[in-house]
Order: C-alpha cells, then structure tokens, then sequence
C-alpha cells in the first residue's frame, strides 16, 4: 500500500495516518470558558468536565495518575484550557481525531 493512498474501511478513517499528517483538534464548542475548580478536586474530573464542555472525547492512557489541583480559568478557548492544564501538571496529550484526545504522562 503506498503512503498516502486512502482506505475504504466503513466508520474507520485511515488517512491521517498514512500521509503522516496529524488529525487538527475540532472542538463542537469554541465559545470562551471560564472554570474555577476549588483546591482538591481531580485533574481527571476536570479534564472530563473541559471535555464535555466542548464536545470532545477525552481518554487516559494506563500512564496518567489523577491528582488533586485548584484551577481558575477565564475566557479562555478549550485549547487554551487543555494547553495550559497538561503544561502545568506536567502532562502531554496526542489528538487521535479531531473529536478526541488522549492524555499522558
């Protein structure tokens, strides 16, 4: 198969993939979010809650470890919230499509 051809496989779409292009993240809300979280609630409950809040689907790989953390963001994209909470919880994430992410440690 060469590099760049596409792949007919119902419900599944290959093409990113081959080319080596990375799917961009689409999230179905990009309205400004303001979130406040009190100190001790889960970085995964937050990040689930930013998820939702925007459309996407959110996974954990087997290396992330939930921790406690406070947050108070205003009128920032979804983007910039992920951006900012991976960073300073010295995480990562890989778009996997453009509805869905997963984060790592």
């Amino acid at each position: 198969m060469a590099v760049g051809q596409e792949i007919s496989t119902p419900g599944v779409e290959l093409r990113g993939i081959l080319t080596g292009s990375r799917p961009a993240l689409d999230p179905s809300s990009d309205a400004p979010l303001d979130l406040t979280f009190a100190k001790g609630t889960s970085l995964r409950q937050i990040l689930e809650t930013l998820a939702e809040l925007a459309g996407v689907n959110i996974l954990f790989d087997e290396s992330f470890q939930d921790q406690a953390v406070a947050i108070d963001l205003s009128n920032v994209s979804f983007q910039e919230a992920l951006d900012i909470l991976v960073s300073a919880n010295r995480l990562f994430y890989s778009v996997i499509r453009s509805s869905s992410v997963m984060v790592s440690s």
